[in-house]
C-alpha cells in the first residue's frame, strides 16, 4: 500500500476459508498482465474499456471527482483538539483523577454501580457543601450492601435514585459540568483502586450522549 500509485490494479480475492487477500500490481507490469490472465480479464480499447466506463471520462491527472473525503462518509466527524486520558488499576490514578474532577466541578451527574470509596465520597461532600449540584444514580442492591456508602450520602442530603426498571444498574460514568466524562469498568470502590484490574477513561463529551442517557435513567427511576 505504501508504494501503490494511481492507476495500479487492486484485486480483492476471497479465499476458500472466507478470508480476504488484497493484491496490488503495478500499472502496465508483467504481474498485472498475469493477474488479468488468471481472472480472465482482457483490456479493451482505451476509449471503451471497462475501467473507463467505471470511473467516467476523467483523465489520469484529473482525479478530484473520485477522491474520497471525510465529508462524504456517514461517520460523525471528530472535533479538533479532543483529548482522552486512560488509567488502569490497581493504582490510585482513577481515584485521584475522579477526585480532581469533583474538586473543580460545579455540576456533577454520577451513574455508578457501587460506591464504597471513602476518599471519593468525602470529596463529594465537600463539593456539595461549596454549592455544587450533584445527582447520583446507583444500584438498588449494591447500595444496601455492608460496605456501601450510599446510605451515608443519603444522610448528607444528596439527590439519589436507584434502579427500578432494570435488573441492575451497572453503569460506571460521571459527567462533570456537562462537558467532561469519566467512564470505564472502575467502580467507585476501595477494592477497585487497591486490588482489582480495572480501567477508567476521561474525555470530552460529544453531542450530549452521556447527558441524554443520564436524564433518561433519572426520569425512569425517579417516578
Amino acid at each position: 500500500m505504501y508504494y501503490a500509485q494511481t492507476g495500479d490494479t487492486l484485486a480483492v480475492i476471497r479465499t476458500s476459508d472466507t478470508g480476504l487477500v488484497l493484491l496490488i500490481t503495478q500499472k502496465g507490469s508483467k504481474a498485472e498482465q498475469e493477474l488479468f490472465d488468471i481472472i480472465g480479464f482482457r483490456q479493451a480499447n482505451k476509449e471503451t474499456s471497462w475501467w473507463k466506463k467505471l470511473w467516467g471520462q476523467k483523465s489520469d491527472t484529473d482525479q478530484e471527482e473520485y477522491n474520497i473525503t471525510s465529508d462524504n462518509l456517514p461517520i460523525d466527524a471528530i472535533k479538533p483538539k479532543t483529548w482522552a486520558r486512560v488509567y488502569f488499576t490497581p493504582g490510585l490514578e482513577c481515584e485521584n483523577n475522579i477526585i480532581a474532577e469533583i474538586n473543580q466541578a460545579k455540576k456533577i451527574d454520577i451513574a455508578v454501580y457501587s460506591i464504597t470509596n471513602q476518599n471519593i465520597v468525602d470529596a463529594l461532600v465537600v463539593a456539595k457543601d461549596r454549592g455544587a449540584k450533584i445527582r447520583i444514580i446507583t444500584d438498588r442492591l449494591q447500595s444496601a450492601g455492608k460496605y456501601s456508602l450510599v446510605p451515608y450520602l443519603e444522610e448528607q442530603g444528596f439527590d439519589i435514585v436507584k434502579n427500578k426498571k432494570h435488573k441492575i444498574m451497572h453503569n460506571k460514568f460521571a459527567i462533570f459540568d456537562g462537558k467532561r466524562i469519566e467512564n470505564g469498568s472502575y467502580n467507585w470502590t476501595k477494592s477497585a483502586s487497591e486490588s482489582n484490574a480495572e480501567n477508567c477513561s476521561f474525555f470530552e463529551q460529544q453531542d450530549k450522549i452521556y447527558t441524554n442517557q443520564f436524564e433518561y435513567l433519572w426520569d425512569l427511576y425517579d417516578d
